[in-house]
């Protein structure tokens, strides 16, 4: 009866425990699912954030490359408008010798039109915006006015949800910094460098992301509704177990030896199955070295001895070395000899200090391939254990090209020094209250005899001649008063005491409240010219060898723009003689697009006589051709007391077309930069060629062209296609053309450009093309080429008799050379993507196989401990049966 009632206890107990349990269990996932949810909303905000910053830092660079470049020129359309703020601005517009008008685009004006184009396109909207805008649209709202306030007191950038318009907002901005670059637009407002100009507010509508936040939500509540279900199961299945075997206790004890024999068949299973379990540990090894293999970077795996343990296929292609030789090598052998005891000292060490890092920080790294020859390289250390002692896996990257650029980019910004130190006008900036020299270049101290030390932090006054002190202090109360000073004749002093004859101009430096801080001056050294008036004035009888010998062209007007005199170079430059130039107008010999220009600065010249100016225009060659000219004009007194003007005209066409030359390099920059960024943010393979595709018809302006990849049995597949006949897109997409029949030739095989300039160089070459009778007047294929073969070709052509020109065709090959490596990365990249993708499946999979390893482990451990203890419990059953029975005997 005691028995009874103990059992009737413990069951009353046990159902205690299991509600307990439940309530526990309940409570843990719910707990669970609140932390779980909100750290998805937490990521989810991260993910819109990135997106957003990830959109304005696209702005800042498309800024700060306009900026650099000093503005973009595009052709004037109902879109694009001459912009009203650039008014001021000398070179707004400009037209070309075919009549087209280009305007200048600046960095505001193309971050405006980038936004537009965004909000049609991807729904991202973006506003450029100041507390000072020069146009009243770019003001701010009342959040973005908040944000610019922020950014003053110091706060690096603000991302919050509002709403705009009734719709709710992730709203993220950053402030816009003054770079050298944007001076030229902003010096009006008093900007300096590194200001805070404004800054650059992006906004993303809330419900695309929380709509994948919701379905996120929805699946993470369903999987711990069904982590809960179960685990409520578990717990009620074990209760009923536990009941179904305390009834059944008794039988057990009966059969307790047979149980015994059972345990040991269970060990036998289970020894089974970790030897299942070990091959299965074998299987991951091997997935581990095909990663290990396959990686992008050089990887090797060194002992404590400085002895090379393992290496990877890169090693191979990076150094030269075969595995073989390799292996059981020192690490040094990858090394300069000049570094080898040195390094040696800095592995002992790391050996005694192990941490991930980059070896030698700081420093430039070299490694040495099999042939000797040096390369630049990234190397990165990490410690780990391998069979059971300490190794260290190095991972070597080849930086070659990386320092190259750098290299390069170090000679550009020295280029843009040297332009500002060496300019052929004298730089200055003065503080406007103390009017000390707070900058100059070089060409003022070499003009002045001056070292900057002599002239820097001392008075600007300093520096000019004592004859004109007074009107040097006139000029620079002028320009704190109102900011400018334009075309004011002084005279500099030099260190010897000579005199410089000078043109001044002045602009304004202003702060944030528009008080003006510094000047940015120019003197631009006119002591030649001055020297000509006065040598003509008290020379006379030396006037016509002067103007005779002079280099460049020299006409002398009358009030009316009639030519009294011209030089014999101005003779020899215009093809003209001196009877046939002498009392004729001389708009006459201005080139017609331009004579209403020449009036108007004629008369300018006339009504100013104290200032030269200056202008750059076309004169007509009697033959016709056409010259550009720039001419300094200024007034003069005759004899007669009767004004004329003298012209001083330089024949600058050589220099216009180099400056032509240079635009035309800066376009193919452009191009290549525009490939190189644009095809880093594509991954696949069609993407690529579409975008090659693309920019080879725009750089060649032809109509047509295809791109095909090269299959491994050398045949071409059509990928891309623009304007292309159907019979020509079947042939290739339906025929499987062999490489060399087609217009491509052997191109792809010879690894250079085919060029057919003629039909009647098509139709020879392309049996295809003559059978289709087709009107191809010009062809180009250009091989891609990637890790020593051809992955393919790009092709344009043209219906018309419209031809590229070399140095377009130049280009195109230097574009499918760049556009290979992309391909190469993209290829690459699938290839990584496919691993990892399988690597992960493989790891779920194996995970699932040891999660449900351990549960029949740990059930079969539960029914071993059960048996333990009703064999147990039947031993002291048996021991008190002895005892009674033995005290029975003794009675």
């Amino acid at each position: 009866m005691n028995k009874k009632l103990i059992h009737f206890k413990s069951y009353q107990s046990l159902k205690l425990l299991i509600l307990f349990l439940a309530i526990s269990w309940t409570v843990l996932v719910c707990l669970s699912f609140l932390w779980n949810r909100a750290e998805i909303i937490h990521e989810s905000n991260q993910t819109a954030r990135i997106h957003l910053q990830t959109a304005y830092e696209k702005d800042v660079v498309f800024r700060r490359w306009n900026a650099l470049s000093g503005g973009v020129y595009v052709p004037v359309s109902d879109s694009v408008q001459p912009n009203p703020y650039l008014v001021d601005f000398p070179e707004r517009d400009i037209f070309t010798e075919d009549g087209k008008h280009l305007t200048l685009i600046n960095p505001a004006y193309m971050t405006r039109q980038v936004h537009e184009l965004e909000i049609k396109s991807i729904n991202i909207r973006g506003h450029i915006t100041s507390l000072h805008p020069i146009r009243k649209e770019n003001g701010p709202d009342l959040w973005e006015r908040k944000a610019l306030e922020l950014f003053e007191l110091g706060i690096k950038e603000v991302f919050e949800l509002d709403v705009i318009n009734g719709q709710e907002f992730y709203r993220f901005m950053k402030p816009l910094i003054i770079e050298k670059g944007c001076l030229i637009c902003h010096v009006k407002q008093g900007y300096i460098e590194n200001d805070i100009s404004g800054g650059i507010s992006v906004s993303l509508p809330s419900y695309t992301v929380k709509k994948i936040l919701r379905n996120d939500i929805l699946r993470l509540g369903i999987l711990h509704l069904v982590v809960w279900l179960i685990g409520l199961i578990a717990l009620f299945a074990s209760y009923i177990i536990f009941m179904r075997g305390d009834k059944k206790r008794i039988l057990a004890e009966e059969n307790l030896l047979l149980a015994y024999n059972q345990l040991e068949t269970k060990v036998q299973d289970r020894t089974s199955d970790l030897i299942q379990l070990n091959e299965t540990l074998k299987l991951s090894e091997e997935r581990f070295r095909s990663i290990f293999e396959s990686s992008p970077d050089a990887i090797i795996l060194v002992n404590e001895q400085g002895l090379i343990v393992q290496s990877n296929n890169q090693i191979e292609k990076l150094f030269g070395y075969t595995k073989s030789e390799l292996i059981n090598k020192p690490v040094e052998l990858l090394l300069p000899s000049s570094l080898t005891k040195e390094h040696q000292e800095h592995r002992k060490n790391f050996n005694k200090k192990p941490s991930m890092r980059e070896m030698g920080a700081g420093i430039e790294l070299f490694g040495k391939m099999k042939d000797e020859h040096l390369l630049h390289v990234d190397i990165m250390l990490s410690s780990t254990i391998f069979n059971g002692s300490k190794h260290v896996i190095a991972t070597i990257r080849d930086i070659s090209e990386k320092k190259r650029i750098e290299e390069e980019l170090k000679q550009s910004q020295a280029h843009y020094s040297d332009l500002y130190e060496n300019a052929p006008d004298m730089f200055v900036s003065v503080e406007a209250e103390s009017g000390l020299v707070k900058e100059c270049n070089n060409t003022l101290c070499i003009k002045t005899g001056y070292t900057k030390e002599e002239i820097l932090n001392h008075p600007i006054f300093n520096l000019y001649h004592p004859d004109c002190t007074d009107d040097a202090k006139k000029a620079f109360d002028q320009f704190v008063a109102v900011g400018d000073v334009n075309n004011a004749e002084l005279q500099l002093k030099k260190k010897n005491g000579e005199k410089i004859d000078v043109i001044l101009n002045v602009s304004a430096e202003r702060s944030e409240k528009g008080k003006i801080t510094t000047s940015r001056s120019i003197w631009r050294d006119v002591s030649d010219i001055k020297s000509a008036e006065k040598e003509i004035k008290t020379k006379e009888q030396n006037y016509r060898i002067l103007f005779d010998s002079n280099p460049i062209m020299v006409f002398v007007l009358d009030s009316k723009g009639i030519i009294l005199d011209v030089n014999k170079s101005g003779q020899e430059h215009l093809g003209y003689s001196y009877a046939e130039l002498v009392n004729t107008p001389v708009l006459d010999i201005f080139y017609h697009e331009d004579k209403e220009t020449i009036l108007k600065q004629f008369g300018l010249v006339l009504k100013n006589p104290n200032i030269i100016y200056q202008w750059k225009l076309r004169k007509v060659h009697k033959n016709g051709q056409i010259i550009n000219v720039k001419e300094i004009a200024k007034v003069f007194i005759d004899i007669n007391n009767n004004p004329k003007v003298l012209v001083m005209c330089e024949n600058i066409t050589e220099q216009i077309r180099g400056e032509e030359e240079l635009k035309l390099s800066n376009f193919e920059l452009m191009t290549l930069n525009k490939v190189i960024s644009e095809s880093s943010s594509k991954m696949d393979v069609k993407s690529l060629m579409s975008l090659a595709m693309d920019e080879a018809l725009e750089i060649t302006g032809l109509e047509g062209g295809t791109v095909c990849s090269i299959t491994d049995n050398k045949r071409l597949h059509l990928m891309v296609e623009k304007n292309t006949s159907e019979a020509t897109k079947y042939d290739l997409q339906e025929n499987e053309i062999s490489i060399g029949d087609c217009l491509c030739g052997n191109c792809a095989s010879d690894r250079k450009p085919l060029i057919l300039k003629t039909r009647e160089e098509v139709l020879a070459y392309s049996s295809r093309e003559a059978a289709r009778n087709e009107d191809i007047r010009f062809h180009a294929a250009f091989p891609i080429i990637g890790k020593g073969k051809s992955l393919g070709v790009l092709c344009v052509f043209s219906y018309t008799d419209k031809k590229p020109t070399e140095r377009s065709i130049k280009l195109v090959e230097t574009l499918t050379n760049q556009m290979s490596l992309s391909i190469e990365n993209a290829n690459l990249y699938e290839q990584v993507k496919n691993q990892v993708e399988n690597l992960e499946n493989l790891v779920k999979e194996r995970t699932k196989q040891l999660e449900k390893l351990n549960s029949d482990f740990a059930e079969k451990n539960e029914n071993l401990n059960r048996m333990n203890k009703v064999f147990v419990d039947r031993e002291l059953r048996i021991k008190e049966l002895k005892d009674e029975v033995a005290k029975l005997k003794e009675k």
